[in-house]
C-alpha cells in the first residue's frame, strides 16, 4: 500500500421509498472496522403559506451529525413545477432547520405561475448532509460523509 492510497465504502438504506440514509467512509488503512449508519431525519412539520403560489415551509431539528447542508424541494404532482431551496449549516447556526422559498410577488420579472400552485398535492423531500471534512476526503485517517432524506406528500 502506498502512502497516498485511500479506500472507501458506501452503504445506503431506505425504508419504503420515503426515507433514505447513506454513509460514505474513506480511510487510508485497509483494515476491518464497523461502519454505523447515520441517524434518520425527523418527520418535522410542513406548513403552507402564500396566496398567489405555494410557499411550503419545512421545519425540523436535525441530528447533530448533519452539519454541512440542508435542502427542501417540493413539486406540484399534477404539473412539472418544482421549488427548491438549499442552505448551509452555518446559515442556521446549528440544527434548527427552517426552509422555505421567499415571497417574490412584486419583483420585476417574476411570474407567480412559475412555482407550484396553492392547494394542490405536492411531493416533498427534505435532505441533510454532514461530515464533509474541511480538507476533503483525503485529509484524515478516516473521513465520514453522511446523507439522509425524508419524502412524502403534502
Amino acid at each position: 500500500q502506498r502512502p497516498g492510497d485511500r479506500h472507501g465504502i458506501l452503504i445506503e438504506g431506505n425504508s419504503g421509498g420515503t426515507t433514505l440514509r447513506s454513509v460514505w467512509e474513506t480511510t487510508h488503512d485497509l483494515t476491518a472496522h464497523s461502519v454505523a449508519m447515520p441517524s434518520q431525519l425527523p418527520a418535522g412539520t410542513t406548513t403552507q403559506t402564500g396566496a398567489a403560489y405555494s410557499i411550503l415551509r419545512r421545519q425540523f431539528v436535525a441530528p447533530a451529525e448533519y452539519n454541512s447542508q440542508f435542502g427542501w424541494e417540493y413539486s406540484q404532482a399534477s404539473a412539472p413545477k418544482t421549488a427548491t431551496v438549499t442552505a448551509s449549516y452555518g446559515y442556521f447556526a446549528g440544527v434548527n432547520v427552517d426552509l422555505k422559498i421567499g415571497n417574490y410577488g412584486g419583483l420585476a420579472g417574476w411570474d407567480d405561475s412559475w412555482p407550484p400552485a396553492v392547494g394542490l398535492l405536492a411531493k416533498t423531500s427534505a435532505t441533510a448532509v454532514g461530515g464533509l471534512p474541511a480538507g476533503g476526503f483525503c485529509s484524515g485517517v478516516t473521513n465520514r460523509y453522511v446523507v439522509a432524506s425524508v419524502s412524502g406528500n403534502f
